[in-house]
């Protein structure tokens, strides 16, 4: 059972999709949940890994820049579709192309399509939805050459309409403690933040060759002015970096003049690494505690095993700023705490959930730092004082040698104090979606689990209106992205919604019917539980062919879809089954002459398993069915079919077969 899943794709180009759901039927979603396909990608191709890190397949020790984003295009849903090994990415809108009207339902599909090429800068970086209106894109190119010249990476500004509006760059020599970008977004993501008019970008980078002839990994942050594309290294501003070597995931997040940096650190540190930076201001800066702008830092999570060993056997997932805290997470093996009385960090433990907070403006610790020469190498020395607070709380507490273990969380603001995060626990192959409310400091106000649903975290969660939309390639080998949501109109009971993709209506109903209770509700191969998950009504009925369905959801479950259904013929009574000389006399009561195009009888032998059947006009009432076998009863049943040769109801119908009546033996 899969959470609000949208169309598989109907196309590339962005076509409207026709939605089945079992023969004969269709529907539509009547809540604002888009029924259009996100455009397949090539699996292969886009290089998507299942989350940042591999989800489950634990396929590195590193993450690397996402190929699905979704983001808000105004109440719309849009969706950033990279392929990779290609050097294009669309950009698709999914939105009501028919309004729904009183009792009726809108058709939801994709409303705009752009295809964007990054083929000058190949090697893809990230996608950024700005509060400003518009959309940041960074790409890069290798520089094998090393360079201190050429441009490495670029960062794109475009309109609300995908227009290139101006391109930044950044050169091959960049410095953030050691020089140079040989490889751009190397073992790392791109993580972009807004503040005022400067895009503050956070990455990560292979950098020159250093003295011992190795070209290490460390992260790399510049900001850029937007209005002039500008960019300027944070140590060419002169406070230095949120330096980290190696860094394997980079986040950032600013609020007002304070911006916040998280790095997945293997060596130094080998820590989960929260960094902040106090009165941050475009262009060049002096560090000055007193004044209010310092750096702090904190080291809430170390990972154990040698330095520079990238194996840390942990992922950095997800990171946002609450009232005064920083909340960050993703899941990890044990390390040197004790959950379920494992500790230690190895491939063969299961990971757990983890959440930290840490403590950030004036609470924040100040960071005093100068610039002094180390053994011939320039180098920031610094000193905290206090020393600030951090927590780490584990979200589960799954037995680390189990069979269970979990997915990459994400983790989505909702409100400045409400947090939700999503997360998928995997456990012989079943999936459940969990999902927690907490507040800024990490205190769980409520929690929910879905059996048999999966989060898969290939993008970001986005709030758009009152649901958490994500967008996910399922399975391992799928090449289909679909969409999900979540409706957290009320965050302390999140509700999963009711997709016409996922929606299937079994049985039919007979002319003139009033009620659904014929039929049987099927999500995903789950049978809902009428009254309780769904309630349902019926129309369209009063004659042979498709009528309608409308099944609105309940309790667990949001939304309304509309489904076809069959209206079959009324089911036939047979009146007599006459037993005379080789023959059995059947009769029944004709229904209406609208509902038939013929009757079918069938008889056999009472205790035998199979039917034979004779059709007749529909004008007929009775009829004698001969050579058979003297000695034995009949059993005989009756039922009308309709034939309808066009329109939408173009179809053979079949009623209802009769009640079997028995004979008395034949003479």
């Amino acid at each position: 059972m899969r959470v609000s899943r949208m169309l598989a794709a109907a196309s590339a180009l962005g076509l409207a999709a026709t939605i089945l759901i079992g023969p004969a039927q269709t529907a539509q979603a009547e809540d604002a949940l888009p029924a259009g396909a996100v455009a397949p990608l090539d699996y292969a191709a886009t290089g998507i890994l299942k989350g940042m890190y591999g989800q489950y397949g634990r396929d590195w020790n590193w993450a690397s820049p996402a190929s699905l984003y979704v983001y808000p295009v105004g109440a719309k849903v849009g969706v950033v579709a990279v392929d990779k090994s290609n050097a294009w990415f669309t950009a698709t809108t999914y939105g009501a192309s028919q309004p729904a009207s009183a009792g009726g339902a809108a058709t939801y599909s994709p409303v705009d399509t752009k295809t964007v090429s990054f083929a000058d800068f190949p090697v893809w970086g990230g996608f950024y939805a700005a509060s400003d209106g518009n959309y940041y894109v960074v790409t890069g190119k290798a520089n094998t050459a090393e360079s201190k010249t050429d441009n490495v990476i670029a960062i794109g500004k475009y309109d609300a309409n995908w227009q290139l509006l101006a391109t930044g760059y950044v050169a091959g020599g960049v410095t953030q403690e050691f020089e140079g970008v040989y490889k751009p977004f190397e073992a790392g993501s791109v993580s972009m933040a807004l503040v005022g008019g400067s895009l503050i970008v956070h990455t990560a980078r292979q950098m020159f060759a250093a003295a011992d002839g190795v070209r290490h990994q460390s992260n790399l942050t510049f900001e850029v002015d937007t209005a002039t594309m500008a960019t300027t290294s944070f140590d060419a501003k002169g406070i230095g970096g949120p330096y980290a070597s190696h860094s394997f995931n980079q986040f950032v997040q600013a609020q007002g003049n304070e911006v916040v940096f998280v790095d997945h650190g293997d060596a130094y540190p080998r820590a989960l690494m929260i960094s902040g930076l106090r009165g941050y201001s475009p262009g060049a800066m002096t560090l000055d505690a007193a004044a209010g702008v310092y750096w702090y830092t904190y080291e809430p999570l170390k990972f154990v095993g040698d330095l520079g060993n990238n194996a840390t056997y942990a992922s950095v997932t997800g990171f946002e700023l609450g009232q005064g805290q920083a909340l960050v997470v993703g899941s990890s093996d044990p390390q040197d705490g004790e959950i379920a009385g494992v500790s230690g960090a190895t491939a063969s433990l299961k990971r757990n959930v983890f959440l930290v907070t840490a403590a950030t403006g004036d609470a924040a610790p100040k960071k005093t730092c100068t610039w002094q020469t180390v053994s011939g190498t320039a180098k920031q020395v610094c000193s905290t004082d206090p020393a600030g607070s951090s927590s780490l709380t584990w979200l589960t507490q799954l037995s680390p040698v189990g069979t269970a273990g979990v997915g990459e969380p994400r983790l989505v603001k909702l409100s400045d104090n409400r947090f939700a995060v999503l997360y998928d626990v995997a456990d012989a192959g079943s999936h459940t979606l969990n999902y927690k409310l907490i507040d800024s400091t990490g205190a769980v106000l409520a929690s929910q689990s879905w059996p048999g649903e999966y989060f898969g975290s290939d993008s970001q969660p986005v709030l758009i209106g009152s649901s958490l939309w994500w967008a996910d390639v399922p399975g391992e080998t799928s090449t289909t992205p679909y969409l999900y949501a979540l409706n957290v109109a009320k965050p302390t009971a999140p509700r999963v919604a009711l997709t016409p993709s996922a929606l299937s209506v079994d049985g039919a109903l007979a002319v003139g019917a009033k009620s659904a209770a014929a039929l049987k509700i099927v999500l995903d191969g789950e049978t809902l539980t009428s009254g309780a998950d769904y309630s349902a009504k019926v129309s369209g009925t009063s004659k042979v062919g498709l009528g309608k369905v409308v099944v609105t959801g309940k309790g667990r479950y949001s939304a309304k879809v509309t489904a076809s259904v069959l209206v079959n013929p009324v089911k036939t009574k047979v009146t007599k089954a006459t037993a005379g000389k080789g023959k059995v006399t059947v009769k029944w009561k004709k229904i209406a002459k609208s509902q038939v195009t013929k009757y079918q009888v069938a008889y056999r032998v009472k205790g035998d398993k199979s039917w034979k059947t004779k059709t007749v006009k529909a004008s007929a009432s009775s009829l004698a069915v001969k050579k058979l076998k003297k000695g034995k009863a009949y059993q005989v049943r009756v039922r009308a079919y309709k034939k309808i040769a066009s329109g939408a109801s173009n179809g053979t119908y079949y009623g209802a077969w009769s009640s079997v009546k028995t004979s008395a033996k034949v003479k």
